[in-house]
C-alpha cells in the first residue's frame, strides 16, 4: 500500500506495522477515538513512534471531514460495543460518510471496510447491508471473506 493511507482503526492494529515495515514511502494518518487505545497501542502492541504514522485522537467521521489531503487508501476498522456484541457505529455507515470518503480518495483508491458478517441482536447480514449504502456511492464495490463459507 505504498502512498498515503488514512485509517479510522484501532491504533493497536498490526495494519500499521506491517505497512510501515513492507512500504517504506507509505504515510499513514490514523483517526482513535480512544486516547487510552493510542497509549495501550504504544505500550503493549509495539506500535512504534514514526514520523510516517500519525495517530489522532478523533472520530473517524470528523477527522475525514476536515482532512485537507487525499488518500490512496481509506482503511475502516471501528467497532463499538453493546451487550449484544460488537457494533459498527452508524455514522461510519452512511451515505453521507461514504461521500465523505470519497471524496478524500485519490483516482484509482479505495475504501476498505472491515466488518463482521453477521449482527447477534438482530440476525442481519452487515456485508450485504454495507454493500447496499456502498453501491449507492462508489460504482465498483466487493466483498471478500477471510472466513471459508
Amino acid at each position: 500500500l505504498p502512498g498515503s493511507t488514512q485509517s479510522r482503526s484501532s491504533a493497536a492494529s498490526d495494519v500499521f506495522k506491517s505497512q510501515l515495515q513492507y512500504y517504506p514511502g507509505a504515510r499513514l494518518d490514523v483517526a482513535e477515538i480512544d486516547p487510552l487505545v493510542v497509549r495501550v497501542a504504544h505500550d503493549f502492541f509495539q506500535v512504534p513512534e514514526d514520523p510516517r504514522l500519525q495517530i489522532s485522537v478523533a472520530d473517524g467521521r470528523v477527522f475525514l471531514r476536515r482532512a485537507r489531503k487525499s488518500y490512496d487508501v481509506i482503511i475502516m476498522d471501528a467497532y463499538g460495543t453493546s451487550p449484544y456484541g460488537l457494533y459498527l457505529p452508524y455514522h461510519l455507515t452512511t451515505i453521507e460518510f461514504f461521500k465523505i470518503a470519497r471524496e478524500h480518495l485519490k483516482d484509482g483508491g479505495c475504501l476498505v471496510y472491515n466488518t463482521v458478517e453477521v449482527d447477534r441482536r438482530t440476525k442481519r447480514d452487515r456485508v450485504q447491508d454495507l454493500m447496499t449504502t456502498l453501491g449507492k456511492v462508489f460504482e465498483f464495490t466487493y466483498a471478500l471473506s477471510l472466513i471459508p463459507i
